[in-house]
């Protein structure tokens, strides 16, 4: 049964991919011959032409994150995996997958612009500013909630924290090497060094230091990236790192195809009555919890705050925007596989999402012939290349949105908006699993920013006269209902004070760009017709 729920999965967004994502190449009117702004603009630094398998490498490692493991986990838990598993297929299909594609497209043809300065350029100066705003913060819980989970995988386990950092270490002597013609060959030594250093780092965890010294060390790595050239340790890093996604979906594929011992043990579905808390309503609970895998604002982010600026060629866009979403759905189907063969205690048993999915990774590496103990701390490395690539790439977005924000533009502007944009992840690393209050709230606020990525797409689309577009209204309607229900409901139940604050004021701004939104959509632009 397993086996050909997996099987289904796969076989739908294969099919997502060759249909819809042919549809939305030709809308999109994707044009090889039509030179991107890494060309027009090359300045060696943010512009910068890479080739389309290290760009899809370090376009896969910032949109995948934890979020497509945690997010379905938590799903599971809530409502059964059936739910989780439908929504994972169908919106990476219509909704995940065209929202990627369209603002990576969009950014592209306003020379690598972000959907804010994007904004700026169809609804003026104030609803830009409003967005930076909603970006910035969205990104801000971004950086508290993965910069909670790093630090406590890393003082949970000694091993996966020495890993980490000879990775990082490995990553910046493979920098030197990216230009290379030939470049999965010169790769091949340092994958396999990096597998080594998992397995020397597991029989020989050389640091196990405290929650609070790794959260430190991490804001120092953050700050220390987002100040350097892309191509020094961003690019390698995650081109690397995407070596070990690929390694944690094979490790999925094989586990659940090569042996017949794995069976379906949780509920595909959990009734109202048998929730943990009355208050966890399918909708939107579920499509805010669930946000990377499906559909997921911060992949906007990325796509126009860095990707756009490194693309080589348009016709690379369907492969990194539509099929980078697809295969970051196949990790979220792997992470619900983990927990499909638990029953409901030992889920609960094993506390948070992150134990789930390194207890089932560990479950696949037995199967396969390798130890137990070893799978489960290569399941923890896995999550937490993931969690580090997330936590560097949201940084150097944050530092382009504070420069933005505020007009800076000067060399120093670069290391002081650093510092600033990690002020808010200090103050929150006093709270203790801090991720568990922020989640819902990032989930919210991250599908939120997707309403707007895909709004901006309408706008622009409409300015060109190409009418609004049903199959990007829609998604575009759902988004925004489902985040602001979700942020609405937030605001009405406890939290902290300063939670509250920024949540209220998220949803007014939100509301006055709906409002401009509409106004330039149908008033303005009939009005100009007319």
């Amino acid at each position: 049964m397993l086996k050909l729920i997996f099987l289904s999965a796969m076989i739908c967004l294969w099919i997502g991919y060759l249909f819809y994502g042919r549809f939305l190449s030709r809308f999109f009117k994707v044009d090889s011959k039509r030179q991107t702004p890494a060309h027009t603009l090359n300045d060696g630094h943010d512009y910068s032409p890479a080739k389309v398998l290290v760009l899809f490498g370090h376009s896969f490692s910032s949109i995948a994150g934890a979020g497509p493991i945690v997010g379905p986990i938590i799903a599971c838990m809530y409502f059964g995996w059936l739910p989780a598993l439908l929504w994972i297929i169908f919106g990476s299909i219509f909704i995940g997958g065209l929202h990627d594609f369209s603002t990576l497209i969009m950014s592209v043809r306003n020379q690598g612009k972000s959907i804010a300065e994007v904004i700026k350029l169809k609804l003026g100066h104030r609803i830009y500013l409003m967005v930076l705003v909603l970006l910035f913060f969205t990104l801000e819980y971004v950086l508290i909630v993965f910069l909670d989970l790093t630090a406590t995988g890393f003082s949970t386990d000694g091993s996966v924290a020495t890993a980490s950092l000879t990775y990082i270490f490995l990553a910046l002597v493979f920098g030197f090497f990216m230009k290379c013609k030939r470049l999965f060959l010169v790769s091949l030594p340092f994958i396999v060094i990096l597998f080594a250093t998992v397995y020397f780092a597991y029989l020989n965890p050389l640091f196990g230091f405290s929650k609070s010294f790794w959260q430190i060390l991490l804001l120092i790595y953050c700050f220390t990236v987002s100040v350097l050239p892309i191509k020094v340790l961003l690019q390698p890093r995650d081109y690397l790192s995407s070596y070990m996604l690929y390694f944690a979906l094979v490790l999925g594929v094989f586990g659940v195809f090569l042996k017949g011992d794995l069976a379906i043990s949780y509920a595909y579905f959990i009734p109202f009555t048998e929730r943990a808390s009355d208050t966890l309503k399918l909708f939107p609970v579920l499509f805010i919890t669930v946000a990377c895998g499906a559909v997921s604002g911060f992949h906007s982010l990325v796509e126009s705050g860095t990707i756009s600026k490194q693309l080589d060629n348009e016709k690379d866009a369907k492969i990194i925007g539509y099929g980078g979403m697809l295969v970051e759905a196949v990790l979220a189907v792997i992470a619900l596989v983990t927990i499909m063969i638990l029953t409901k205690e030992e889920a609960v048993g094993l506390d948070n999402p992150i134990a789930i999915f390194s207890h089932g990774v560990g479950k696949f590496a037995v199967l396969l012939g390798v130890e137990k103990g070893f799978g489960n701390t290569l399941g923890y490395l896995i999550i937490s290349t993931f969690l580090l690539t997330t936590l560097d790439t949201a940084t150097r977005i944050s530092r382009y949105i504070f420069q933005e924000l505020f007009n800076l533009k000067t060399k120093e502007s670069v290391y002081y908006s650093s510092f600033f944009v990690l002020i808010l992840p200090v103050a929150f690393c006093f709270y203790d699993s801090i991720w568990k209050l922020i989640w819902p709230i990032f989930g919210a606020t991250n599908q939120l920013v997707a309403a707007v990525g895909l709004l901006t797409v309408l706008i622009w689309q409409r300015e060109k006269n190409r009418g609004i577009k049903f199959f990007i209204l829609l998604p575009t309607l759902f988004m925004f209902v489902m985040s602001i229900t979700s942020l609405l409901r937030t605001v009405l139940t406890p939290q902290l004070l300063i939670i509250k604050i920024t949540v209220l004021g998220l949803i007014i701004i939100t509301v006055l760009l709906v409002y401009f939104a509409i106004k330039e959509l149908f008033y303005n632009s009939l009005f100009k017709k007319n």
